[in-house]
């Protein structure tokens, strides 16, 4: 986020740098065509949180910066307007040569980084939408005022001391604190979760819980809770969770029919129809994505003329499947270590089971060297664990077991094969450290 010290831009107004100085001519002239952006930090609280902003093209800026060149006649010949500026600085000079951001106009009595939860220009990221269609959908929403009492938290003593007056000791206690801060604020997050799906995004029980988190987040020394006479408004979402937040069906959780839950599903059974496999016989089993296994397919083509290339894919594939066996024999004597089935039981498996994910991750995917060998990995353990699937009664939750250990890997792998093939060009998935490599090998220059 970049506050418009040039003033060029109105209130209510922004401007996308992507790419202007490098000349990404087919995400400029997307941009371009888009009357107005969403934009919103995370995290969000309220509906107000997500702003729609006018965006203004270059050509408009040119013709303002000539404008008040014109009229201030000198202005910018005497005056600067930052550390960024020159006495005979162009002010439209200062958008031309942005690469990344979204600037935001500085007039009006508050900025819109402000609207956004809480925001400002120290750094702060947000995500921003330009496509057209869902742009239109969003009406204008006003902000959350966060200047009433409610919001006014007096600084506890140990977030008055200043960094360099603490000792070791009060550093390690902080670090303690930080763990339970961030407990209590995952608690309020999922009860806010809960309450905006059952009863809205701007319902007094959602604003309820939301005012909560907004102060946990910044005060992580109070203990930002419910108020009980607001406890019988949100008994339903205390026992009660919307299904995209991970809980099963029948267990604290039920099928929301809101837009989380039908986009929840529509992305569920797109993932779905690229692992699941028919227990029915008569079925014919879902066959492989073609996108992953094409990572699989080019490592086997050169280890035809390569016995290195062909040891080590061999190595790979007896990883993973040593890998799933282990899990696999892990998760049945957990599972006899259970005796009932209430809700503390539930809550024990699903952490045993991100404690075994996270192992795994780091075990089988993240420990190879460079971004190809950690795509290839992924990619055998995709096939070795739809493989186990097929060949025993690996079923349920553990043919699974791939996209839950390297999911990001393997979506990036299916993001890029399609973009690739639609010609568009660099593939929406491109990690920021790809983009900054790609530069450099093009003898560009990204900030």
């Amino acid at each position: 986020l970049i506050p418009d010290h040039t003033q060029l831009l109105e209130e209510g107004e922004a401007f996308i740098a992507v790419g202007y100085a490098s000349g990404k001519s087919s995400i400029i002239k997307d941009i371009e065509k888009s009357d107005y952006a969403l934009a919103m930090r995370s995290p969000a609280y309220f509906g107000g949180d997500l702003v729609k902003l006018k965006l203004v093209n270059r050509k408009t800026l040119r013709l303002r910066a000539a404008h008040q060149v014109k009229v201030n006649g000198s202005f910018f010949l005497s005056k600067t307007c930052s550390v960024y500026d020159e006495t005979d600085d162009d002010p439209y000079r200062f958008f031309d040569d942005l690469n990344v951001g979204l600037v935001i106009s500085s007039r009006g009595g508050r900025s819109a980084a402000d609207m956004m939860s809480g925001g400002d220009f120290d750094g702060d990221e947000a995500w921003v939408c330009w496509n057209t269609d869902l742009c239109k959908l969003v009406q204008d929403h006003p902000a959350q005022d966060t200047s009433t009492p409610e919001f006014v938290v007096d600084k506890a003593r140990q977030e008055k001391i200043l960094a360099c007056r603490v000792s070791l000791k009060q550093r390690a206690e902080f670090a303690l604190h930080y763990r339970y801060h961030q407990t209590q604020l995952g608690k309020l997050s999922t009860t806010l979760d809960s309450a905006m799906d059952r009863f809205g995004v701007d319902s007094p029980e959602s604003i309820i819980i939301a005012t909560q988190a907004f102060l946990q987040v910044d005060h992580p020394y109070k203990l930002c809770e419910i108020k009980q006479d607001h406890d019988h408004d949100l008994v339903e979402v205390y026992h009660e969770s919307p299904h995209w937040l991970g809980k099963r069906i029948n267990r604290g959780s039920y099928i929301s029919e809101k837009a989380l839950g039908v986009l929840y599903n529509y992305v569920q059974s797109k993932i779905d129809a690229v692992v699941t496999v028919c227990d029915d016989k008569d079925k014919t089993a879902t066959r492989l994505n073609t996108h992953i296994m094409s990572i699989i397919n080019a490592a086997t083509q050169k280890s035809l003329h390569d016995s290195v290339i062909r040891r080590q894919l061999s190595e790979l594939q007896n990883k993973m499947r040593l890998a799933i066996a282990d899990f696999y024999s892990e998760h049945k004597k957990f599972k006899e270590t259970i005796t009932d089935d209430g809700e503390d039981a539930v809550n024990m498996t699903m952490e045993w089971m991100k404690c075994q994910y996270r192992y795994w991750r780091k075990n089988l995917v993240d420990c190879e060297d460079g971004e190809d060998a950690k795509n290839l990995a992924s990619a055998i353990l995709y096939e070795e664990t739809w493989r186990k699937s097929v060949e025993s009664s690996f079923q349920g939750e553990h043919k699974m077991f791939a996209w839950h250990v390297a999911r990001d890997r393997l979506l990036r792998i299916i993001g890029d094969a399609v973009q690739k093939s639609t010609g568009i060009g660099v593939a929406p998935t491109l990690l920021r450290e790809h983009e900054k490599i790609l530069y450099h090998r093009r003898g560009g220059y990204i900030s």
